[in-house]
């Protein structure tokens, strides 16, 4: 069954659950600093525009450093917990921004 996720408008932080069956595809909207966490069998996370797919199992982790859409689904059954940082209302290129600010050192005043 395929499902979809709203795409994060401005929602709290905190945990959500979700439960996946071997049918199941879900697709969520990440912020950067999100984190996906294995809970029981194996999740396999595509992310959009990445070469390289995620497989987590319990315990293992992904966060997201820059805001991203993720595509879920398991093999037999498995579970994640999506934990959300922070409340996300940034377009994907703002966040990227930040990010680039982030990790850029300020030269200092003349």
């Amino acid at each position: 069954m395929n499902r979809s996720l709203p795409t994060r408008p401005a929602e709290a932080a905190g945990a959500q659950r979700l439960d996946l069956a071997d049918t199941d595809f879900i697709s969520l909207r990440l912020c950067a600093g999100d984190e996906l966490r294995g809970l029981a069998g194996i999740v396999w996370c595509t992310i959009d525009g990445r070469s390289d797919d995620v497989l987590l199992r319990r315990g293992e982790l992904h966060r997201a450093d820059l805001a991203q859409t993720v595509r879920l689904s398991a093999f037999g059954a498995g579970a994640v917990r999506v934990q959300r940082r922070q409340p996300c209302n940034c377009s994907g290129l703002l966040q990227r921004l930040r990010h680039w600010l982030a990790a850029t050192p300020l030269a200092p005043a003349a």
